[in-house]
C-alpha cells in the first residue's frame, strides 16, 4: 500500500517486501522531492541485496510551473519542464551522494551517474484533466484550479476551444507514455535481473565460506 499509511502495519508491510523487489520507483513529490523520510526509504533500500534498477519520479510537477520557473523559461512549456527536470536530478544526484556515504553502498551509482534520465516527472491532475476534459462538470475544486492556473500561465499550450492541443501538453505534463516505456524495459530485463541476483548471492555466499574455511584454520593453528 505504500508508505504514510495511517495504519502503521501497512507502511511496515511495505518495507517488508522491498527485499523480494528487483526494481524499484520511488514517487516523490516535485515540491518537496526526496524529503527525510524518502531518504530514510532509500537508505532501507541499500540494505537489500535484491534490488538492481531504482527510477525516481518527482510528482505533482504541475505545481511548480509558475513564478521563477515561468520567468526563466520565458513561458515556454517545454523549457520548463526541462530546467525542472535538471534541477530535480542535480537535486537527486546530491542527496543520492549522501546516502551512498553514510551507508556505504553502491546501489545508486547508475542513479548518480545518469541523473537525469532516470527521473522522471509525472503529473496525476494531468491525467484526470485528459482523460475528463469533455466532461468538466464532474472536475473537482482542484482540477478546476489547476487547469485555471494552465491556461492563464501557458495559453498557447492549454485552451477551452483547443482540444487537441491541451491534450497532447497534459499527456507531456503526466508523462505516463514515458513511465510506461520504462516499467517495460524493467519487465523485458526481468530474467537478467532474476539471473544477477543468483549470481550475486553465490559469489556472496562463496566467498562467506572462504571466510569461514580460514576461520576454521586459524582457529585449528
Amino acid at each position: 500500500p505504500g508508505l504514510n499509511d495511517p495504519i502503521a502495519s501497512r507502511e511496515e508491510r511495505t518495507r517488508q517486501l522491498l527485499k523480494y523487489c528487483h526494481a524499484i520507483f520511488i514517487i516523490s513529490p516535485a515540491g518537496q522531492f526526496l524529503s527525510a523520510q524518502d531518504q530514510d526509504l532509500m537508505g532501507s533500500i541499500s540494505s537489500k541485496q535484491g534490488v538492481r534498477e531504482i527510477y525516481v519520479i518527482p510528482s505533482k510537477v504541475d505545481n511548480e510551473l509558475y513564478a521563477s520557473e515561468k520567468e526563466e523559461a520565458g513561458g515556454d512549456l517545454q523549457l520548463a519542464l526541462k530546467n525542472i527536470d535538471y534541477k530535480l536530478a542535480d537535486h537527486m544526484c546530491a542527496t543520492l551522494k549522501k546516502i551512498k556515504e553514510q551507508y556505504q553502498i553502491n546501489v545508486f551509482d547508475r542513479l548518480i551517474e545518469q541523473g537525469e534520465n532516470n527521473v522522471l516527472h509525472s503529473s496525476g491532475i494531468s491525467v484526470t484533466l485528459s482523460n475528463h476534459f469533455d466532461k468538466r462538470e464532474n472536475w473537482d475544486k482542484t482540477a478546476k484550479h489547476v487547469w485555471g492556473n494552465l491556461t492563464k500561465h501557458y495559453p498557447s499550450y492549454f485552451s477551452d476551444s483547443d482540444k487537441d492541443l491541451s491534450i497532447a501538453n497534459l499527456n507531456l505534463l503526466s508523462n505516463i507514455p514515458e513511465i510506461e516505456n520504462r516499467l517495460e524495459e524493467v519487465k523485458t530485463k526481468k530474467d537478467e535481473l532474476l539471473d544477477q541476483q543468483v549470481q550475486n548471492q553465490i559469489d556472496s555466499s562463496f566467498n562467506a565460506l572462504i571466510d569461514y574455511r580460514k576461520a576454521l584454520i586459524n582457529f585449528a593453528n
